[in-house]
């Protein structure tokens, strides 16, 4: 990963890896886009590795009526 920064914006590079609630593992690689307006973070943008299924990372909500455990 990286960073590069000119005061105004931030653009971040990481490899994130975590354990899913069903108990697998993930990994992803990831890009964030800091924008700052006076001092403060004003915009977040977030990209992710397009090859990975967000389902696989965002399991579905549960169906209605169904006990969640």
């Amino acid at each position: 990963g990286g960073v590069l920064a000119d005061g105004q914006r931030a653009v971040v590079e990481a490899a994130v890896t975590a354990k899913l609630a069903g108990g697998g593992d993930d990994a992803n690689d990831y890009c964030f886009v800091f924008e700052f307006r006076d001092g403060l973070v004003h915009r977040v943008r977030e990209y992710q590795d397009p090859r990975v299924p967000p389902a696989r990372c965002f399991p579905p909500p549960p169906r209605a009526g169904r006990r969640v455990a």
